[in-house]
């Protein structure tokens, strides 16, 4: 029993030096990281670009200057305008666009630093989410939503949808959601980068509608707790294309990957689709119902 027990102790250690070794291995070589998040619900869509050099679930930020930014839209150039002061305490360098996207945008976009490889990436704006009919109930200090939409049996889709509850004075706050099988909890808040624009998609329960099913509808049973002093709600929904959705639950991966930090278990990796470098260019689309009450 004994001799097993020390030979599983070496088999872990062989192990974490291996992932080490490989981590190590690539430190050296600095990349450049960019997170653009183009949508409908923007008045001004934000590029962030950054020198770094990756380490042990993520990047680690180097200085940014003399970076070179540029992205197209249906094959048409757009402006992006450079953000006066650097845009966060890690030293990412933000540009800005007003161009209104819309569902089926194709859009492409690449970044440089001098030094570093250029980077390359492109995605495409989701169509809106399908439609859709819901009915609710208050219980036990919860909201219990019964969500049924659309569905296309050939394809996948990646949906979600957050509650908005408002107070009497007239402020706004996002519903905290309850986990419920199936269901991912999108909170880019906690997410340490500027993607999303985080007001904008907090406290959201995601799901993967899967192609091959016969029915041509999809019902969710969705559950918040109920706000305090809450007078109000709205439902916003959200139709990811797959960039986005796949990015953002690696990145609830890693947030919740408790037992990876002391090397018990395979490390989660964050998803970048960006040729070259990391982090994410991915697109989605909201739509929101009027206010209404609930007894």
């Amino acid at each position: 029993m004994k001799k097993t027990i020390l030979l599983f102790i070496a088999a872990l250690a062989f192990c974490a030096c291996e992932r080490d070794f490989d981590v190590k291995d690539q430190m050296s070589d600095g990349v450049v990281r960019i997170s653009f998040a183009p949508s409908n619900d923007h008045d001004s869509t934000f590029f962030y670009v950054q020198a770094t050099s990756p380490v042990k679930n993520g990047y680690k930020a180097a200085k940014t200057a003399g970076e070179s930014v540029s992205a197209t839209v249906n094959g048409q150039a757009i402006t992006l305008e450079k953000a006066p002061q650097r845009s966060s305490k890690d030293g990412c360098q933000a540009y800005w666009t007003d161009y209104k996207f819309r569902s089926g945008d194709e859009i492409m976009v690449e970044a440089s630093i001098p030094g570093i490889e250029p980077v390359y990436s492109s995605t495409t704006v989701p169509a809106s989410f399908p439609e859709v009919r819901w009915d609710c109930r208050a219980e036990d200090g919860q909201i219990c939503f019964d969500i049924e939409h659309g569905d296309t049996p050939s394809a996948s889709g990646y949906y979600g949808v957050a509650v908005m509850a408002q107070s009497s004075d007239g402020s706004t706050s996002y519903c905290t959601p309850e986990a419920s099988e199936g269901l991912h909890i999108f909170q880019p808040e906690r997410i340490n980068e500027n993607w999303l624009q985080a007001e904008c998609c907090s406290k959201v329960l995601a799901w993967k509608d899967l192609p091959g099913k016969s029915s041509k509808t999809c019902r969710q049973l969705i559950k918040v707790l109920k706000a305090d002093d809450a007078i109000r709600y709205r439902l916003i929904f959200y139709s990811f294309d797959e960039n986005s959705f796949n990015h953002l639950r690696a990145q609830e991966n890693i947030l919740n990957d408790k037992f990876a930090i002391p090397g018990l278990a395979p490390v989660s990796f964050a998803f970048t689709n960006v040729r070259n470098g990391a982090g994410i260019c991915g697109s989605y689309i909201t739509s929101e119902t009027d206010w209404f009450f609930i007894k």
